[in-house]
């Protein structure tokens, strides 16, 4: 199992354009993305990218600002925010997500393994494959 990162730039996402970074789960093929970060409207100045966090079903469904996160979240870094606190733009989610700075791969990374083990993509932590 391998963790790629990809980038996209997206014209019209949120109300401008934005540049992603996106996780993927391989070497399968094809590739399945786990996570996306996008550009927080301050970046230029801050260098923060945002991802929400899915996963209060057991799968895709987002996490509202009163859930609570699973405990792994305590230990995965960066800082937890309501999604359009940070990308306050029409259609914007009013959700929980992860912010990290874009040179904050471990942060990154260890989003994209949490995301991984919530779908079912991975074995629980502790375990191997």
């Amino acid at each position: 199992m391998h963790i790629a990162i990809g980038y996209a730039e997206r014209p019209r996402a949120f109300g401008r354009k934005r540049k992603y970074r996106i996780l993927f789960l391989g070497p399968s093929s094809p590739v399945r993305p786990l996570v996306e970060f996008l550009e927080v409207d301050d970046h230029d100045r801050t260098g923060d990218l945002i991802a929400v966090i899915r996963g209060s079903d057991g799968a895709k469904k987002m996490y509202d600002p009163s859930a609570a996160l699973p405990p792994a979240y305590d230990q995965v870094g960066g800082s937890i925010v309501v999604f359009r606190d940070r990308v306050p733009q029409r259609y914007a989610w009013t959700k929980l997500a992860l912010v990290a700075h874009e040179g904050d791969v471990a942060t990154q990374l260890n989003h994209a393994l949490l995301q991984a083990r919530r779908r079912g993509d991975l074995p629980p932590s502790g375990r191997r494959e």
